[in-house]
């Protein structure tokens, strides 16, 4: 058995999907302009200059989601993956998507984006499975689902599966983007790194990470 691990932000789309559903969310009148406006804020600072506790920017950036239903959340999180995540979907990543697809790969997407609307996009595009960051039940984020959170993720997710299903990684693939995917990159036989980032190509090198540039060998 194989799988194909695929980052999302950077890697499948280009740029962060907090802060387009923070839009999304504004157009809707699910947020007050006020919120909006200090959340925007917030997640792009954290974006600019990094932050040590990503989890606690999260937790304050999505606090609004506290004042809907779950229906209302969960509609919300469909119509944000119908009408912005899928059509942002970079074409070659769709292809390579539906090409590990037909090649029988498991279909992981594995994410540092939250589980409020990530569960509607893994649907959507017929993951095998979804690894994100996980919102508590009263709105909290313990752990952002990057870097060694997301090798340890991954590696909880394969240990659950009967023996016959788990999927030998030494023959599968790995998609990302960033330092955060490294681990995963690694982990894999075949690396895929997307777009031009310096510092994770320095890093791969570093780490003796050989990748392939771009979706395609």
């Amino acid at each position: 058995m194989r799988a194909a691990l695929y980052d999302f932000d950077g890697t499948l789309r280009a740029g962060d999907s907090i802060v387009t559903w923070l839009v999304y969310a504004r157009q809707h009148r699910v947020i007050t302009l006020p919120a909006f406006l200090a959340a925007a804020l917030r997640a792009g600072i954290a974006m600019a200059f990094g932050s040590r506790d990503m989890a606690k920017i999260k937790t304050r950036v999505l606090a609004f989601e506290r004042n809907l239903t779950r229906r209302e959340l969960r509609a919300l999180a469909e119509g944000f993956t119908k009408e912005r995540l899928i059509p942002e979907i970079f074409p070659e990543g769709k292809d390579a998507w539906e090409r590990d697809g037909r090649e029988g790969c498991l279909r992981v997407l594995v994410s540092a984006s939250t589980s409020d609307y990530m569960p509607c996009l893994a649907k959507a595009l017929g993951a095998d499975a979804l690894i994100c960051t996980q919102i508590g039940a009263q709105g909290q984020i313990t752990e952002n689902c990057r870097g060694e959170i997301k090798m340890r993720r991954i590696l909880a997710w394969r240990d659950a599966l009967p023996p016959a299903q788990r999927p030998d990684f030494s023959r599968s693939k790995a998609y990302g983007n960033s330092d955060g995917d490294l681990d995963m990159l690694a982990l894999c036989g075949e690396a895929h790194l997307i777009g031009n980032s310096k510092k994770a190509m320095r890093m791969c090198r570093e780490r003796g990470i050989a990748y392939i540039r771009g979706f395609t060998a």
